[in-house]
């Protein structure tokens, strides 16, 4: 038997890292359960691109019981190239991201080349945080090619706050008169709700600078805000706009730069509190 006093004089980085691991959710005494504390989506860059977008957050790992826990931190948001270094070849490929702590690194695992591809095996260093579905021959990232992986964990004792992780948007969203919706996802972490909406123009063009307070889509009651807010943003034809949601349960265009013509895609992302 060993006791371990924490914070001792030559106190070892593996006896703090044992002492850790029962702070967190337990998959069994001493052994905390892997996964993202908070944080760490793996998004679409603002243009799809080689890239993908991994968000600020932290997460949790451990391997064996000696060995301790291993929280890990990303402190800012930054991209991830994924098919530069590993293009894409005339066949269809998984990917995996990953947090790893054996690297210390946010890395992408890549995947066996094939007409039906499977995932590739991730180390018990790591946490799984997203999968990467490439067509044959892709050169971006889309949003629809990129599925969330992240499986929370907390502190032990704490009540888990609603986590549905990316679920998709139809019914929840739904376009406004003169505006069509192609596909839209949402995420919500306790009162906070993370969109994508790809909106388009079907109702004319709209001028420059004479857009403002305009609803593009309309949100279900039950994701709807208590009080108008949100820090919504995309952009027509590539140029910036800014956006919130409403208490009256639209999502409203505040502003634009540039016109928006018949066919344009209004692409809102961003996030808003209930």
């Amino acid at each position: 038997m060993t006791v371990l006093k924490v914070a001792k004089t030559g106190e070892q980085e593996a006896d703090l890292r044992q002492f850790l691991s029962y702070l967190f959710a337990q998959d069994s005494a001493g052994i905390a359960t892997d996964g993202v504390l908070t944080g760490l989506a793996v998004t679409q860059t603002s243009t799809a691109s080689s890239s993908v977008q991994i968000d600020v957050g932290a997460a949790v790992v451990q391997d064996s019981r000696l060995a301790g826990a291993f929280p890990m931190l990303n402190n800012a948001l930054f991209p991830l190239d994924v098919l530069g270094p590993n293009p894409m070849s005339g066949v269809p490929r998984n990917d995996i991201v990953v947090m790893d702590y054996a690297t210390e690194s946010v890395r992408v695992i890549v995947g066996t080349p094939n007409a039906v591809p499977t995932d590739p095996s991730v180390p018990a260093t790591a946490v799984r945080l997203a999968r990467l579905r490439h067509a044959a021959g892709a050169l971006t990232i889309p949003s629809n090619k990129i599925e969330d992986l992240r499986l929370p964990t907390r502190l032990f004792g704490v009540v888990p706050p609603t986590n549905t992780g990316w679920v998709d948007g139809a019914g929840i969203f739904t376009a406004n008169s003169g505006w069509s919706i192609s596909g839209s996802l949402y995420k919500r972490y306790g009162d906070v709700v993370s969109v994508q909406i790809n909106v388009t123009r079907t109702g004319g063009a709209l001028a420059a600078g004479n857009i403002g307070n305009l609803t593009i889509a309309n949100i279900d009651p039950a994701l709807t805000p208590a009080q108008s807010n949100g820090a919504l943003g995309g952009g027509p034809s590539g140029s910036d706009f800014a956006a919130y949601a409403s208490t009256g349960g639209g999502v409203v265009l505040t502003a634009t730069s540039q016109a928006i013509a018949n066919g344009d895609a209004v692409n809102v992302f961003g996030t808003y509190l209930l």
